[in-house]
């Protein structure tokens, strides 16, 4: 079913870890995991014994989750209170699951969903947020990958349900329930895990040769093998949509300047003509402006990135695409055949193309949002961080080396001081705040920042950081709208409701502790006797002097642009 790809002599045994999360909602910055379940299997998807993992985590006190959320995988928020380990824990416990050598770590949608929530609680967490993806030989998998490739090549392989829409379901309980496999609690993190597993052996079983190509294509050398041939690929992605059985052909054209992992590539379903006419501008506007705010007949861009990192269906058309399976994608493979030879003789395309895609991406203002804009982390960095996950001699290994640490001498340790000092201190105080208050022995400074951001994180309206207790409110007057809800349904959401009561009560008295005059004057001495804080204040003073530096040479040269043009325009 392809090229024959060599796998590379591996010392520790193959694992799949699959798993699934359970979360506060869907933005993977500013949720966190509630459920994390999972369990390992060997190469054969058989389930190793005692394999098996149900962890739950507590609410952190700056995450107002989604009332809908709850409606979905129905934990009891009391459950999570009483029963759930901190963030800083979990994200300690999973990292050590993954990372073990010679995993494929899986499940369903994992590679839009959970991987990029697992990312970030390890980047919150002061955990690596990419380490146990590639260390020691591991990879990453999709069964949703894998059930898509089905139904758009092999579709005989599983039963499929159709839905409200009159398309075939990916739903994983719908694909459960038409091949018969046994799938009591949908949305239960650990049921939807060993669901997960079924379907993946029955695919597995029935066609063995397509589960072990898409396989390969999770090392990313064997994806870049292909689209480095800069030849005609089948392309099976849900991007395409499920009219046309979610397949295309496209051309891959060149790197991405900015991402090494990306291809550039053409979809050769659609004529280029219109684009290949377009400056490098015109082609950014048209591609990334959405259709709503673009002008009526604007021309569709038929450009996209494959990342050979995220497991992409490519496969060559000669050992897979007959007239049968073209027909039923509804390709004119011919036509596909023309508009990559007009793309191939306009190197210049290819050009703007690649400078198309180039494009600072805006560094949001909130740190927890910054895992890819705000830049990798340094080696020296990220030791520092580690230091902080170790638990220390001096409390019997009991306590996080985090729990008792000035955050401002760790932060000035670090080249990125400010962003490193926003994150120590909110996976210091939001996994062990209470803890920490009833030592009564912490800093005051620490107190009234982390209560600030505590009280701007509630509040503050800016949309952009996750709900806020108002837009809970809202959100819950909404679903009482749109949902017809059961007695059950609303003792659920009852109990989320006097939870975030309970929050707001709690963040308030916290935030009258931080402003109470004892507590300030301890702040006053702080602020002039700390060294630590001394010299963060120093580094935050330069750090932002060469920021407001910076913007100001950037609006310059904006000027100088602008005048350019100006002259050109009028010669």
């Amino acid at each position: 079913m392809g090229p024959k790809m060599q796998r590379k002599t591996e010392s520790a045994k193959r694992t799949f870890f699959f798993y699934d999360d359970e979360t506060s909602g869907v933005h993977h910055n500013f949720d966190q995991v509630y459920q994390f379940a999972g369990v390992r299997t060997d190469e054969n998807l058989n389930i190793i014994p005692n394999t098996e993992v149900n962890l739950l985590c507590r609410p952190r006190p700056d995450v107002i989750p989604h009332p809908k959320a709850f409606l979905t995988h129905r934990i009891d928020i009391r459950q999570l209170e009483a029963n759930g380990m901190s963030e800083f824990e979990l994200a300690g416990a999973v990292q050590s699951l993954l990372l073990q050598e010679g995993t494929t770590i899986s499940g369903y949608n994992t590679m839009a969903f959970d991987d990029m929530m697992t990312r970030n609680m390890m980047y919150r967490n002061m955990r690596s947020p990419y380490d146990h993806e590639w260390k020691g030989e591991n990879n990453r998998f999709d069964i949703m990958k894998l059930v898509t490739m089905m139904y758009a090549l092999r579709p005989e392989t599983l039963n499929w349900k159709i839905n409200a829409d009159g398309v075939e379901s990916f739903k994983l309980s719908d694909l459960s329930e038409a091949n018969g496999i046994v799938h009591e609690n949908a949305h239960d993190a650990l049921s939807d895990v060993y669901a997960t597993i079924s379907v993946a052996r029955l695919i597995k079983e029935r066609n063995p040769r397509a589960f072990d190509y898409l396989l390969n294509m999770a090392k990313k050398e064997n994806a870049m093998a292909l689209l480095s041939k800069r030849e005609p690929l089948l392309h099976v992605s849900g991007f395409y949509g499920k009219g046309v059985k979610c397949t295309s052909l496209v051309l891959p054209l060149i790197m991405d300047a900015e991402n090494k992992n990306k291809i550039l590539c053409v979809d050769l379903r659609h004529d280029p003509t219109d684009v290949l006419s377009m400056s490098s501008n015109e082609i950014r506007k048209y591609l990334f402006t959405s259709r709503e705010e673009l002008h009526e007949g604007a021309p569709k861009v038929p450009l996209l990135g494959i990342e050979s990192n995220k497991l992409p269906i490519i496969i060559d058309p000669t050992k897979m695409l007959n007239h049968k399976a073209a027909s039923r994608c509804d390709l004119d493979v011919d036509q596909c055949h023309r508009n990559a030879e007009i793309i191939r003789n306009n190197r210049d395309f290819v050009l703007r193309v690649q400078q198309a895609f180039i494009g600072k991406m805006p560094v949001h203002h909130n740190p927890y949002a910054q895992i890819y804009t705000g830049g990798f982390l340094s080696s020296g960095d990220n030791s520092v961080r580690t230091s902080l996950t170790l638990k220390t001699p001096e409390t019997g290994l009991k306590d996080f080396k985090i729990e008792n640490a000035d955050i401002f001498e760790f932060a000035c340790k670090t080249n990125d001081t400010l962003r490193q000092f926003d994150l120590m201190l909110r996976a210091k105080w939001n996994s062990f705040s209470d803890k920490i208050l009833s030592s009564s022995s912490f800093s005051a400074l620490e107190l009234k920042t982390w209560s600030d951001y505590i009280q701007d994180r509630l509040y503050n309206e800016d949309g952009n950081s996750g709900l806020t207790i108002d837009g809970y409110r809202r959100a819950l007057e909404m679903v009482k709208i749109q949902e017809i809800l059961s007695e059950e349904d609303c003792e659920l959401l009852d109990h989320v409701t006097n939870y975030i009561d309970d929050m707001e009560k709690k963040a308030k008295m916290i935030a009258n502790l931080a402003s109470s005059k004892e507590m300030m004057e301890v702040a006053q001495i702080e602020s002039e006797c700390s060294p630590s804080f001394a010299k963060f204040i120093k580094i935050k003073t330069e750090k932002e002097e060469e920021a407001k530096r910076e913007k100001e040479e950037e609006e310059e040269n904006k000027k100088g642009n602008r005048k350019e043009q100006e002259s050109s325009l009028s010669i």
